[in-house]
């Protein structure tokens, strides 16, 4: 059976803030599961730079979420790759690669991952 591919937002929170107790802004969050081309891709408007901005990604292979929290204004996002026509960053990330290097900038996320929340069942998050 195929996973559904969008979890549905307020059920992933719950589960990261009832399994490790840590607080995500819903208003002010981004999310990808791993998609056709077997990599995370996130497009986070400009406007994510003026809060603390929560990344969620989730591999629903090994059924983990990886949560970053990236600090209002931190000098990141003027290294990101921007889409000007859009009002978006565009960040693309592998499976496999830990650091969480993304692939168009080469910033590296792995300092701002607060956690990694495992679910042990689809339906918590697709619902």
């Amino acid at each position: 059976m195929k996973t559904k591919q969008r979890p549905n937002k307020i059920s992933l929170i719950n589960v990261i803030q009832n399994t490790e107790g840590i607080y995500v802004d819903k208003s002010n969050t981004n999310l990808s599961t791993i998609n056709s081309n077997n990599i995370y891709s996130v497009e986070p408007n400009f406007k994510r730079k003026d809060n603390d901005w929560y990344l969620l990604l989730i591999n629903t292979v090994k059924r983990t979420i990886y949560v970053f929290k990236i600090p209002s204004n931190d000098n990141i996002y003027s290294k990101l790759y921007r889409r000007e026509k859009n009002n978006k960053y565009r960040l693309i990330f592998d499976l496999d690669d830990l650091t969480f290097e993304d692939k168009l900038s080469g910033v590296k996320f792995d300092n701002f991952l607060k956690v990694e929340c495992n679910y042990y069942k689809d339906s918590l998050i697709f619902k």
